[in-house]
């Protein structure tokens, strides 16, 4: 039974994350089903004989939320099956239950004290966590916010579907991986340059200066790779030089400039994120954007 005090808690937040996500595209999908059906009876006629009628922009709109062709109703496709997020949910799951057992048992015996004769990071209580444990916390912290905030665009846009969920468990532990990298290689190097410093800051009884500092380098740098994770990737592989990798000209982002949608009358800060949530962030995103479709997905009128 000790061993519950770990593993249930850390299976239920695991498997709440995706069922939740699931639960909600499946309402606003319905929701935004049933305005498409008010929007049909003002641009479709009933009872009219021919297609003349159909206009463009509604139909874009009702075939992503409608999954029937008018043109071919012998083969209807259907929406996502229910193994299907099932599935590819299993490596998501799988990775947070493992760190969410390893936080909680950190948690339940450094803060609450509590000894059930169950131990996963097998640390003497009197002595403090090695910086690893910390940016492994902190790059995770990192990840399931850059997470969350992805399934929560994906649902607006109606386009959260099982590939999502195996991209973020590959993002969330790439983030973790890459800032564990990181870390262990800087940590290495400050070790050849200042020994006595980089001893304070892998969890021994030294503190100065210079091992704050380090240590709190080292935890905003977890946090920024876990929240960051393919930013963070891409500029070790440009830290390395390689010689023949690709990389952006700068300079050619100095030469152009977005203008934001603020510059509209009518529209403030929080529409502006409100239509960022929908990946409108700019005049031109905007205009080309389809207004029947900002108005199903949207609070806005057309």
């Amino acid at each position: 039974m000790n061993i519950l005090i770990i593993t249930a808690p850390s299976l239920l937040f695991s498997l709440l994350v995706p069922f939740v996500f699931i639960a909600i595209r499946e309402s606003v999908k319905r929701q935004r089903q049933e305005i498409i059906k008010d929007l049909q009876t003002v641009f479709h006629l009933p009872g009219a004989p021919n297609r003349d009628d159909i206009v463009p922009s509604f139909e874009f709109v009702k075939y992503k939320y409608f999954f029937k062709r008018a043109d071919d109703d012998n083969h209807e496709r259907g929406d996502f099956a229910l193994y299907h997020w099932i599935v590819s949910s299993i490596p998501l799951v799988i990775f947070m239950f493992a760190i969410n057992a390893l936080i909680a048992n950190i948690f339940t015996r450094r803060v609450l004290g509590l000894d059930y004769g169950y131990d996963i990071a097998s640390f003497p209580i009197g002595r403090p966590l090695p910086i690893y444990f910390w940016v492994v916390i902190t790059a995770y912290a990192g990840g399931f916010i850059f997470m969350i905030r992805s399934f929560y665009r994906a649902i607006n846009n109606f386009d959260l579907s099982p590939l999502s969920f195996v991209g973020a468990f590959l993002n969330l532990a790439t983030g973790m991986i890459v800032a564990v990298i990181f870390v262990y290689g800087v940590m290495h190097v400050v070790t050849a340059a200042a020994p006595e410093t980089a001893t304070g800051a892998m969890g021994g009884s030294t503190q100065s200066a210079a091992t704050s500092a380090l240590f709190g380098a080292a935890i905003v740098t977890a946090f920024v790779i876990g929240i960051m994770p393919e930013l963070a990737t891409r500029n070790l592989i440009w830290s390395s030089r390689l010689r023949y990798y690709k990389k952006d000209d700068i300079e050619v982002y100095k030469s152009f400039s977005a203008i934001p949608v603020e510059v509209i009358d009518g529209i403030d800060t929080e529409i502006r994120d409100k239509l960022a949530d929908f990946h409108i962030n700019a005049v031109q995103n905007l205009a080309a954007a389809n207004p029947l479709m900002l108005f199903v997905e949207t609070p806005y009128g057309v």
